[in-house]
């Protein structure tokens, strides 16, 4: 292949796209226009949604790096206990039995206890703090953590709230107790609307950090991980478990099962204990607190655990910037328009299509392990395929137009 062979056929290659013409390109820029607006619109009313998560499925299965649960155990509440035992259905829940099932959690072993359930006052301002009503198990919960942490490390949920432009902290059930010990952390229980991104360190007003429950638990666990998280307020990562691959017990297990058992599981580990009951009855209706993630519907105990397993694991990337990502797709809209354009034997139009959509999906895979980013380079990729429809018809349009 000799310089002169490819300069020729550089010389060939640029001069078929010149004959494209300026319209063509108006044509172009257009039709990208038009189909991000759709996607875009498509995408904020969830009408795409399930075909994204379908599309991260696949690429997490050609990951030759699979992710599983090596420090978590998450505890759910199901419909035995919450209809049919010791809850009775009761909101909020009964806060004796979260202090039975940390006493057990605590005789077990497990190094962390999280509590993934809303603690919140019954007023913002803290006036009063608790329902009279529940004053006695309260206490008794707030006693319980207090001895607990002694041994082990205790996470808690923190109320958080959007007030006049700026995030503020609501009074919890906890507020202005004394727990003797640095060994109770405290963490934002919020979940960010892109199930691949972390939560990470939300300012409150006056900049005052606040970890994630996440992080909270990290940080609990083994601090030094944290040193590898972005400094933004969240970060994205490019796995994500299933409910059925974590360790899982009911609290009913927890309660009654054998201890043994039990220290074998949690001894050393991390536990999230978090509802899943269902909403109207038992076995009726769906999970309580079920949110939607690439995995499927999962309750947000899971999620937790995800972000968790996510940080210790080190699979956190820094967030690209809007620009870069932006910038990257129109380099794929040009690439691929000068592709198509500079393609005018009609048998290989398709080859070139083919080819194209190949590339990107190895790109995009190439990204997804690598940054932790899945590129939507597939809507640009739309675009240009559906101009190229477009133009073919219009060109065989015009070819009968001039025919004598």
């Amino acid at each position: 292949m000799s310089a002169s062979w490819l300069k020729t056929k550089s010389q060939e290659w640029i001069d078929r796209v010149k004959k494209r013409g300026f319209f063509y390109w108006v044509r172009l820029f257009i039709t990208v226009l038009i189909v991000q607006s759709l996607v875009t619109w498509a995408d904020n009313h969830g009408l795409i949604t399930d075909s994204r998560y379908a599309f991260y499925r696949l690429l997490q299965r050609l990951d030759h790096h699979p992710s599983y649960d090596q420090s978590t155990v998450v505890i759910t509440v199901d419909d035995d206990e919450y209809y049919k035992g010791a809850l009775q259905e009761r909101i909020p829940i009964k806060r004796d039995y979260l202090a039975h099932l940390i006493e057990k959690l605590d005789v077990a072993e497990a190094k962390v206890i999280a509590l993934d359930f809303d603690l919140r006052s019954p007023s913002p301002d803290g006036n009063p703090v608790e329902s009279p009503d529940y004053a006695p198990e309260t206490h008794e919960l707030l006693e319980t953590i207090k001895q607990v942490a002694v041994r082990r490390q205790i996470v808690l949920p923190r109320t958080v709230w959007k007030q006049n432009g700026e995030y503020v902290t609501n009074s919890d059930i906890y507020d202005g107790f004394d727990f003797g010990s640095a060994h109770v952390f405290k963490g934002y229980i919020a979940l960010p609307y892109e199930r691949l991104e972390i939560p990470l360190t939300l300012k409150l007003k006056g900049d005052v950090p606040l970890d994630s429950f996440s992080m909270a638990i990290v940080r609990a666990f083994q601090s030094k991980a944290l040193d590898y998280l972005p400094q933004k307020d969240r970060a994205p990562y490019a796995s994500f478990i299933s409910e059925k691959d974590f360790d899982h017990r009911s609290a009913h297990e927890v309660l009654t099962g054998d201890p043994d058992t039990l220290h074998d599981k949690v001894s050393g580990h991390i536990v999230i204990i978090g509802a899943a009951w269902r909403k109207w009855a038992f076995g009726t209706g769906s999970r309580v607190d079920l949110h939607p993630t690439p995995m499927g519907s999962m309750p947000g105990a899971y999620l937790h655990a995800n972000y968790v397993e996510a940080i210790l694991g080190n699979r956190t990337y820094p967030l690209l910037s809007i620009y870069v990502v932006k910038a990257v797709e129109w380099i794929v809209v040009v690439a691929m328009a000068l592709g198509f354009a500079a393609t005018e034997t009609p048998a290989w139009k398709p080859v070139v299509v083919v080819v194209s959509w190949l590339l990107l999906l190895l790109f995009t895979y190439f990204s997804f392990v690598n940054l932790g980013h899945v590129f939507d380079l597939f809507v640009p990729a739309i675009s240009v395929t559906v101009h190229w429809v477009f133009e073919h018809f219009y060109e065989g349009f015009q070819k009968k137009a001039a025919a004598p």
